[in-house]
């Protein structure tokens, strides 16, 4: 375990401090979580990955069966999963994945270029 905190006594006892967040020169001078948002947003900006239908089994259930499921549907319901779980079962419960990305909607328009986000 890392402890980020530098332990500081004072006249009442003792309080922690934690460390200052340290900016990294490689990051452009951001820390590293700010690095990371960052790029998660110039990704999901620039070059969104596609996304695939599919089915996974989920081990280690102790009653039934785990399954996660990716479904292209504008809003999940009942009637999508019941029909998502008679597919999976129609292609034999196995893993599945589809061989066409899904359509992605962001903000209820259709993802075909690159998304528009403010920074």
């Amino acid at each position: 375990m890392h402890v980020d905190f530098i332990p500081d006594v004072s006249s009442q006892g003792k309080t922690w401090l934690r460390n200052p967040p340290r900016h990294y020169p490689q990051f452009d001078g951001l820390t590293f979580h700010d690095f990371v948002d960052k790029r998660a947003l110039e990704i999901t900006r620039d070059n969104p990955p596609a996304i695939y239908c599919g089915y996974r089994i989920l081990p280690g259930y102790a009653f039934g069966m785990g399954l996660q499921m990716v479904v292209d549907a504008d809003r999940l319901n009942r009637a999508v999963i019941e029909t998502a779980i008679a597919d999976f079962r129609a292609r034999g419960e196995r893993h599945w994945m589809s061989d066409v990305p899904a359509r992605v909607c962001y903000s209820g328009h259709p993802v075909c270029t690159s998304l528009k986000m403010q920074e």
